[in-house]
């Protein structure tokens, strides 16, 4: 994504609502599902401009919409406090063993050991698919 031409960080932002951001299976990616409720955390990440024209390279890279759906929600900017509408990448429809996991705040304090092992002799189209078959339910 450090190739997005034109893109400008904004803030650090919070989502206004909880929602459960799991580290999911042995590739350890992270998953932010599209369940609100008790469960979850209001979860912190990166607010950030992106060009309406560099959106699908984004929605490509998040394999949207065939596994992460972009929804806009709202999210709290750490610099203002302001409440803003964002696009965030969510698994919609996420299997139920997803759910039991445990739920972060933030990517970085889960057991993050992504993008290693047997994930880094896939291909871009493998990777989709063992994702979907892991993550989603396809019923």
């Amino acid at each position: 994504m450090e190739k997005l031409e034109g893109k400008i960080f904004i803030s650090e932002a919070k989502t206004v609502k909880k929602f459960p951001l799991v580290v999911a299976t042995e590739c350890g990616i992270p998953a932010l599902l599209k369940a609100t409720g008790s469960q979850g955390e209001r979860v912190s990440g990166e607010l950030w401009d992106i060009p309406e024209k560099m959106v699908p390279i984004v929605d490509e890279f998040e394999a949207h919409p065939e596994l992460y759906t972009r929804l806009n929600e709202e999210v709290e900017r750490k610099d203002t406090g302001e409440i803003v509408s964002a696009g965030i990448y969510f698994i919609e429809q996420p299997k139920e063993e997803l759910l039991n996991l445990p739920s972060y705040a933030i990517y970085n304090e889960g057991p993050t050991k992504a993008y290693n092992g047997s994930w880094n002799k896939m291909t871009v189209q493998e990777r989709k698919d063992f994702l979907i078959s892991k993550m989603k339910n396809t019923n």
